[in-house]
């Protein structure tokens, strides 16, 4: 059996937080854990609050960009001995379990999946192996492009999978939403 695991990267804010992209974050990790499997998150600094029962999966984002910070990621879960990752955007809480089923059981017979948005971004992103070259800088300004173009020169196989909608509207948190955040339990 393969061994998988799933990316989610969360940014810790000061007070006035977007609290529209807390609940989406907190989807995510819910979403994540229905398929009881391991998840790595990533945050953008240590947390100042406690995961019960995930400390050891609980990274902080290295890097000075996106693609950098994505390559770290999946360099440490392939380091780790995975053989399967998928990076979740939790921006997007209109993602089911079966999309992300879906696209594991897609890693099975490809290298690379992708989950592009209505803006050319990506909302999922999995690989079946390692590969280096698809972080590049180009990465940033648009990730589903330069992913294509990469496995193209590599000649790796690639699933496209839906497109979902990039999400627009934001609600700011007060500090009082900011310290009920804080007290979320992770299991």
């Amino acid at each position: 059996m393969k061994k998988k695991a799933i990316i989610l990267f969360i940014d810790n804010y000061p007070s006035g937080r977007d609290m529209d992209k807390i609940k989406r974050q907190m989807q995510a990790y819910e979403l994540s854990q229905q398929l009881n499997l391991p998840t790595f998150i990533y945050f953008t600094h240590f947390p100042d609050y406690t995961f019960a029962g995930i400390q050891n999966r609980l990274k902080i984002q290295e890097g000075n960009s996106f693609h950098k910070k994505l390559e770290h990621a999946f360099k440490n879960l392939f380091f780790l001995g995975y053989d399967q990752a998928l990076f979740i955007d939790s921006r997007y809480a209109d993602m089911t379990v079966e999309d992300v089923k879906l696209a594991f059981n897609s890693l099975d017979a490809y290298k690379v999946v992708i989950g592009a948005t209505d803006t050319e971004k990506i909302y999922l992103f999995g690989l079946a192996h390692f590969f280096g070259q698809l972080f590049k800088e180009s990465m940033h300004a648009n990730p589903v492009v330069s992913i294509l173009q990469a496995t193209g020169q590599l000649g790796v196989k690639y699933h496209l999978l839906k497109e979902l909608t990039e999400p627009q509207n934001t609600v700011r948190l007060t500090d009082k939403d900011d310290q009920e955040a804080k007290s979320v339990n992770f299991k």
